[in-house]
């Protein structure tokens, strides 16, 4: 009698011919994604919580380190407080506080260090601050505010293998946002391009250029990044957070702009 694996070669030879070979996990969809990076952040439920923040710690510009309190609203309203702040400097200023910020409508800023042409906010930087001001971000509802999403080609953040979204703003400003792949969080945002006509000369030089994100805790059940370090054309900034606080009281006079403030309008 021949032995039993001569016998049943031929079945098994034909068996493993048809065995399929594991099919390779398929790129996900612009759907998947978003939906991958709602639930990395904490949840539609939770995001949608967040009605305000207050952030303290430091503002690192320039090769000096600044005391910082920013506070954040609902209806894309923020204010930055930074001790000491003298722009386009490279000094401390003593017992001075740059206050700037939105109200939603306009972008503003108290900055008696600059002459009175640099004090201008050009249209597009009045819209990126306003843009920035979002508390949820613009991947939370973006059809109802107005912003379109697009996925592109996967990339690279500085060895991150990343998902990446071009997101187009309601404000006409188009942006790279690229989403770690493994943690579906927003690793680096990178400026594709920006409304630039009318314009006074100093305006190419204040608006950031790339962000980048790191050090992410959670905040009232929301991972938010602690470290953020923002490249521009003339210097680099970071903002180095302590304390995130989520949902205090905050007056909305707060984010008025001061009497004296200089203003833009997208």
């Amino acid at each position: 009698m021949l032995p039993l694996v001569l016998l049943f070669s031929p079945l098994l030879a034909l068996s493993v011919l048809a065995a399929p070979y594991p099919a390779a996990d398929p790129k996900p969809t612009l759907d998947d994604i978003l939906r991958r990076h709602l639930e990395a952040v904490g949840g539609a439920e939770n995001l949608a919580a967040h009605r305000t923040l207050k952030k303290t710690g430091t503002y690192a510009y320039h090769g000096h380190e600044h005391p910082l309190d920013s506070y954040h609203a609902t209806q894309r309203r923020c204010r930055e407080e930074i001790e000491g702040l003298r722009q386009w400097g490279a000094s401390i200023w003593e017992r001075h506080t740059l206050l700037r910020g939105t109200d939603g409508t306009v972008a503003w800023a108290v900055d008696e260090s600059r002459d009175e042409e640099m004090r201008r906010i050009s249209p597009a930087n009045a819209a990126s601050i306003i843009d920035e001001a979002d508390v949820r971000g613009a991947l939370h509802d973006p059809e109802k505010k107005g912003h379109r999403v697009r996925l592109a080609e996967p990339g690279d953040a500085d060895g991150t293998p990343a998902w990446v979204l071009e997101v187009t703003l309601a404000s006409g400003a188009v942006q790279s946002w690229f989403l770690d792949q493994e943690t579906f969080l927003v690793v680096r945002k990178e400026v594709v391009s920006e409304k630039t006509e009318g314009e006074n000369r100093f305006a190419a030089y204040e608006r950031p250029r790339s962000w980048y994100y790191d050090d992410y805790r959670p905040v009232a059940g929301v991972m938010m990044p602690f470290w953020v370090y923002v490249e521009e054309p003339l210097f680099n900034r970071e903002y180095i957070f302590e304390t995130i606080e989520a949902n205090i009281t905050l007056d909305d006079d707060l984010f008025a702009p001061p009497p004296g403030s200089y203003q833009g309008k997208p």
